[in-house]
């Protein structure tokens, strides 16, 4: 079983990843505490944890607040995805075709997850594996280190899509469309499309926040 502090944790990053939590609500330790079942000193842990990524700013005796998303963050967190997935483009149009071609199988299978997610109006599922296609491109590469970034920003990437899209499941296909022509392009090595691509993609998820 998970510690109490790591339950309250992820819980309540799920929730301010996923919109459930806006930037407006007050949250209170003692009573994430009773809906988990758990006191209050792990709750508090789990607050202390989520102020220091960035999610929460504690205010003593009140509560916590979450931390809205600021322009500084959108230019950081897409300027950053831009480089690492295309230099991971352009890594996998070098692999042989028999390679790109497995690369774009797991992309087609994450694809028709999203769509599977979408029939069910399940947004959360859908973000998940919106960053998951993301990262499957920079896993693909062959550098570790630049992967890693990936899993490092995929937090922030689900927490803009979520509030890119909105309630608008017609939105989130967009989305997915434009995922399909990234895995073609992959799968043909067609980096000028691809790059073509990907920089309309982030500008068009951007441009919701």
């Amino acid at each position: 079983m998970q510690p109490a502090a790591e339950r309250v944790y992820e819980l309540v990053k799920e929730r301010i990843i996923d919109g459930t939590i806006d930037s407006t609500q007050m949250l209170s330790e003692a009573a994430l505490a009773a809906e988990v079942g758990v006191s209050r000193t792990p709750a508090h842990e789990a607050f202390l944890r989520l102020e220091l990524e960035g999610f929460l700013q504690l205010y003593p005796k009140r509560g916590a607040l979450v931390v809205p998303i600021s322009p500084q963050e959108i230019r950081e967190v897409y300027e950053a995805r831009l480089l690492v997935d295309a230099h991971s483009a352009e890594k996998i149009c070098e692999l042989g075709e028999a390679e790109r071609g497995g690369i774009a199988k797991r992309l087609q299978e994450n694809i028709a997850a999203q769509d599977a997610a979408l029939d069910a109006e399940d947004l959360r599922e859908y973000t998940r594996l919106d960053a998951q296609f993301h990262q499957i491109i920079m896993d693909s590469a062959g550098n570790s280190l630049l992967a890693n970034v990936g899993y490092q920003l995929r937090e922030r990437q689900q927490r803009f899509t979520a509030t890119a899209i909105g309630r608008n499941v017609a939105r989130a296909r967009a989305f997915v469309d434009q995922h399909r022509v990234l895995a073609d392009a992959l799968r043909t090595a067609n980096l000028p499309a691809y790059l073509s691509a990907l920089r309309s993609h982030l500008k068009n998820s951007k441009d919701q926040l």
